[in-house]
This record gives C-alpha cells, sequence and structure tokens, in this order.
C-alpha cells in the first residue's frame, strides 16, 4: 500500500504543481558524497528501492523515474535513512534526463544506466 500510495502521490504533485512548488519536492541541493550509513539502514534502503521498482512496473500508469525516486525518498525518510535524489541528463542536446536516489555511496532506485548521465545536481 505505501508503494501505491507514494507513487500515485508523486504523480499527482508532479503533474498539479507547477514552477517554484514542484521544485520544493526535492529538497535542497546537496553538495559532496553522500554520508556514512548503518548496513542495516542501506539492506532497507536497497528493499525500499526495490519494491518500489516492482511495484511501478504493476501500476497502470507506470511512473517515470523521478516519480520512483521521490517515493522511494519519502519512504526513506520516514525510516530515518538519509538520501540523496540526483538529476542527471545525457546532454543538452539530446534533452534525455535521469533520476536515481542514493543512500551512501550506492543507488538504491535507477542505477540501471546512470553511468550515461552526467549528474546536474542532489538534492536532500
Amino acid at each position: 500500500m505505501e508503494v501505491a500510495w507514494e507513487l500515485a502521490r508523486a504523480s499527482l504533485e508532479l503533474r498539479v504543481l507547477r514552477g517554484e512548488r514542484a521544485a520544493r519536492l526535492l529538497g535542497s541541493a546537496l553538495p559532496g558524497e553522500g554520508r556514512p550509513v548503518d548496513p542495516a539502514q542501506l539492506i532497507e534502503a536497497k528493499r525500499v528501492g526495490a519494491t518500489v521498482a516492482a511495484g511501478a512496473s504493476r501500476l497502470p500508469w507506470h511512473p517515470t523515474c523521478l516519480r520512483q525516486a521521490l517515493a522511494v525518498r519519502r519512504m526513506l525518510g520516514r525510516r530515518a535513512i538519509p538520501s540523496k535524489l540526483h538529476l542527471g541528463v545525457t546532454s543538452v542536446s539530446e534533452g534525455e534526463a535521469h533520476a536515481w536516489v542514493t543512500v551512501g555511496d550506492e543507488a538504491v532506485i535507477g542505477a540501471r544506466g546512470r553511468q550515461r548521465y552526467v549528474p546536474l545536481g542532489a538534492f536532500g
């Protein structure tokens, strides 16, 4: 239930909110590397990421990587697990973008293919 709720919430917010209000969903810009986390927190974060990815694949509207990343960030926040949401692009001319979430230095959602993207920023 939590996964479906957070994916629906993120989808609705991104559809309805505009400009600065939508940008606030990302959080504050964060510099540098991720904070070290407890191994148990990392295991839980990976479980949350896998659960959101699996849930997203079963929904009729197929939430984008940004919606999945927002859902994961909220779920990790409820579990007091520090995380970063990253945004990247392949190139300005192509305009292809991607979002992923890291805990410590490990991606917990959106890891596949993220090497193709140049990071634009990280938010927490």
